[in-house]
């Protein structure tokens, strides 16, 4: 999960951004159909921790060049579990719920691109699953039901 002081360093400058008429990125200024962020549409965040951890800026650049205007992508200090002493780094991704299944539509694509030793973990509200390109085709559609809800 973000913790508050990630979410309250982004939220003003998201805001900004989506509610800015006129601007690039801006609500209104994506084609119709690019999956562009709505303006009105609350922002929503998930995160993704890859293995091994050397690959996260890797799946941070495919993300920052794959993405519709409106998405951020911030590299974020993870959070140790129960028992932990520390935790890799993760992606926290900021959008509108439409940004976030562009996100994970994107996932297959980026997998079946490197090594296939890479996995990437998706943490959305609390819930965690990690997807590889072994099992893509079955995990897929529970991360798009989750991301419903």
């Amino acid at each position: 999960m973000l913790n508050a002081s990630v979410l309250a360093e982004w939220t003003p400058n998201f805001l900004r951004m989506v509610m800015s008429p006129g601007l690039p990125g801006s609500a209104g200024s994506a084609p119709p159909g690019c999956g562009g962020v709505m303006g009105t549409e609350a922002a929503h965040s998930v995160e993704l921790a890859v293995h091994p951890q050397g690959e996260l800026g890797s799946l941070r650049t495919w993300l920052t060049l794959a993405l519709p205007p409106g998405v951020e992508v911030r590299r974020t200090p993870g959070t140790p579990g129960p028992g932990e002493q520390g935790a890799f780094d993760v992606l926290s991704v900021l959008a509108a719920s439409t940004g976030l299944v562009t996100v994970i539509k994107i996932l297959p694509q980026y997998l079946r691109a490197k090594r296939s030793d890479i996995s990437v973990t998706v943490s959305v509200r609390g819930k965690k699953v990690t997807v590889d390109a072994t099992n893509v085709e079955e995990v897929m559609p529970i991360l798009e039901r989750l991301l419903d809800d």
